[in-house]
């Protein structure tokens, strides 16, 4: 693959709703990264990404990203 994916995020206002709702709907298991920041590890051969609160009162957001250069 020319462009893999490397990470992935998911924010929101409510840190603690986040948590619960990804956690239970998909099994996944998080690390706390920081007080609004968790990383969720990798599963199933698949890549590992973040759930945060968002800053400054912004909208619900997902983001993917790839290789840097």
């Amino acid at each position: 693959m020319a462009n893999p994916v490397v990470h992935w995020e998911i924010g929101g206002r409510d840190m603690a709703a986040l948590r619960e709702f990804y956690g239970k709907a998909f099994g996944w298991m998080m690390t706390d990264a920081g007080p609004d920041y968790a990383l969720v590890a990798p599963a199933d051969g698949g890549v590992g990404g973040g759930v945060m609160r968002g800053r400054g009162g912004g909208p619900p957001y997902g983001a993917i990203y790839g290789p840097v250069g």
